[in-house]
Formats: C-alpha cells, structure tokens, sequence
C-alpha cells in the first residue's frame, strides 16, 4: 500500500508541472526568490482561475486571481482575507495563449 501512494503521490509531482508549463496564462518573479504563475483553470476558486507562487526553498501558496482595471487581485488560500495585488507590466504572457490577430480579408484585383 505504502508502494502505491508513492507512485501516484510522485506522478502527482511529476506532472503537476508539465501541467503548469503548458496551461499559464502569465507569469512574474516574485520577491521570495520564486515565481508567481497564473493559471487557466478554476479549480477551487469561486471567483477567478487558479494562481500559485512559489519560494526559492520550494514552498508553494496558492490562490485565485482576478482582473481589475488596473491590478492583478490575488486572494491566498491561506489566512484570512489575505489579499495581494500586482501591477500587469510584471508579468510576462505566455505566447502560446496569445491568440493570432483575424486574417485581413483581402480581395484580389486582376
């Protein structure tokens, strides 16, 4: 039993990753040595889309993250009511969220 909870707690580790590296909407280093990283899906959150950041001794918080007209509102799983905002030219978008522009309808003249 101790073998099985082993393997799916390190394939839980393994890809919760490559997960992450895949589906990021944006991203920032932060002032613990670490990176804060938004995601793109929900989770737990009641409002927003889910959001960890972590410490350059490994350690992870994670909460949901919101869009305001000017901030980056982040509400941390842990503690009550800590909150957290960050101006949007820290973060760097990640390109393979970036939708192209429409194609320009172009008539051709003969």
């Amino acid at each position: 039993m101790k073998l099985i909870n082993s393997i799916i707690v390190g394939a839980l580790f393994v890809s919760a990753p490559a997960y992450a590296q895949t589906e990021w909407i944006a991203r920032a280093p932060n002032k613990a040595g670490g990176t804060i990283v938004m995601l793109t899906f929900k989770g737990q959150c009641r409002e927003g889309l889910r959001l960890y950041a972590s410490t350059s001794g490994g350690q992870v918080s994670w909460g949901c993250w919101l869009a305001t007209d000017n901030h980056v509102m982040v509400f941390w799983d842990e503690g009550e009511q800590r909150t957290s905002a960050f101006p949007y030219d820290m973060f760097e978008l990640n390109p393979a969220q970036r939708k192209p522009a429409p194609a320009q309808n172009r008539g051709h003249n003969f």
